[in-house]
């Protein structure tokens, strides 16, 4: 007779599950901790238990097992988050920026007192390092009243992180940015990564 015990079965995430889990957990253990100052279980088991009934976790000793490797994964992130933030709240720029015969206008995110700080939980690729990079182009370009530190992405590897670049600098920068993309829209263009920041 077969043994239908669904806790001795095999279980693996697929990659979006994975990477949704994960999102999920740090947002909760980040936002847990802003509110209270502390960690609360509260609020990650309650995920848990919605992760069940989506049917993203097996019940029983298998989900259990499953579970644990990224929940350390996502404490780690949320970790590095939360030293990062040190008590300062979420807020944003709104961007109006005239360089040249360009204007870029938008808003950017995740602004946290002096720092720019984004994340994902897994590692960290190219074009994060990018996005990161033209945001931050884009603040130091128009820096905020409150000034500016320095710009991270928190991933499962090493912190990166870009310092702050005075303004004529960003603007040239950012000009060139701008340049090459829309020379680049008519054609091909090649070019190869060089991170600024550490990481």
């Amino acid at each position: 007779m077969a043994d239908n015990n669904t806790d001795l079965e095999p279980f693996a995430f697929d990659g979006l599950d994975r990477y949704q889990i994960n999102d999920a957990l740090v947002n909760v253990m980040v936002q847990q901790f802003q509110d209270n100052n502390q960690r609360q279980e509260t609020g990650v088991n309650e995920l848990i238990t919605e992760f069940r009934a989506q049917g993203l976790l097996p019940i029983g000793v298998t989900g259990e097992l499953a579970i644990q490797p990224l929940l350390q994964q996502s404490e780690n992130i949320a970790k590095q988050m939360i030293e990062l933030l040190a008590g300062s709240h979420k807020s944003h720029v709104d961007l109006d920026i005239t360089i040249n015969q360009f204007t870029v206008t938008g808003r950017i995110k995740h602004i946290y007192g002096k720092n720019l700080i984004l994340w994902r939980p897994g590692k960290l690729r190219e074009k994060d390092k990018v996005i990161l990079y033209l945001y931050w182009l884009c603040l130091c370009a128009s820096p905020p009243k409150q000034g500016l530190d320095s710009a991270f992405f928190v991933s499962v590897e090493k912190l990166y992180r870009l310092p702050v670049l005075d303004k004529e600098a960003a603007e040239r920068a950012l000009n060139n940015w701008l340049n090459i993309y829309f020379w680049g829209k008519d054609r091909w263009y090649i070019f190869i990564l060089k991170p600024l920041g550490n990481g």
